[in-house]
């Protein structure tokens, strides 16, 4: 199974990437494969607000 974090960089505070347990309260979502499987897209928040008002966008995830 392959995760992937999308976090800001320089922000008010480190992102914790190891697991979905951030500060933050980052949104999770399943991402579904062709085969079946699945993966995990944690995006997190900034906590200085620059994402706000901006669109966001998910990549399919790759083959493990």
């Amino acid at each position: 199974m392959t995760t992937v974090h999308v976090y800001p960089r320089g922000d008010l505070i480190e992102h914790n990437t190891d697991s979905d347990d951030c500060t933050c309260g980052p949104d999770i979502e399943p991402v579904f494969r062709d085969d079946g499987s699945n993966g995990w897209l944690i995006v997190h928040h900034s906590l200085d607000g620059r994402e706000i008002g901006k669109p966001t966008t998910t990549a399919p995830m790759p083959d493990d």
